[in-house]
């Protein structure tokens, strides 16, 4: 989620930068404003990580000048939305959960509860914040061996 939301016309982005990138970056902010700059740090950044943006002065194509502003780049509560930190990515499984009918997240269940995304952690366990505990050679064999009979089965169930 980025840009304000309901903000029509909004010309926000993201855009993930390594740190040369990032000191380029504020090499060219250190004659701008605090509020211009594309690198936002300090007290703004505290600002956004709470929800507000502030943006600088700007003057449109036509010369008009608009004073600055202030975003609230919060999403949606309610049903159908979410929120994270960016920097994390997990959506909480509860209210991911809520977006998938019963068979499709039982089948995700099952794929992410068996799929490793490092040496001890499978992708639940990271989307629940579980620690693994390490996994031997015989079980990470049982398991695989479990996926691919599960996956034939559902091959041939679909099979005439």
């Amino acid at each position: 989620h980025t840009g304000p939301w309901g903000h029509l016309g909004c010309v926000c982005y993201i855009r993930p930068m390594n740190d040369d990138l990032v000191q380029e970056e504020r090499d060219k902010d250190e004659t701008k404003n605090p509020e211009d700059q594309n690198v936002i740090e300090g007290p703004l950044l505290k600002a956004l990580h709470n929800g507000d943006l502030f943006r600088g002065p700007l003057t449109l194509p036509d010369g008009k000048k608009l004073p600055a502003q202030h975003y609230l780049v919060t999403p949606p509560e309610g049903p159908g939305s979410f929120k994270w930190h960016p920097d994390d990515l997990r959506i909480p499984l509860g209210e991911l959960k809520l977006r998938y009918d019963p068979p499709v997240w039982d089948a995700f269940e099952l794929w992410a509860r068996q799929t490793l995304v490092s040496e001890h952690t499978t992708v639940w366990s990271w989307l629940s914040g579980a620690k693994l505990k390490p996994r031997s050679q015989d079980e990470i064999r049982r398991s695989d061996t479990e996926t691919a009979r599960i996956q034939s089965e559902r091959k041939a169930s679909r099979d005439p």
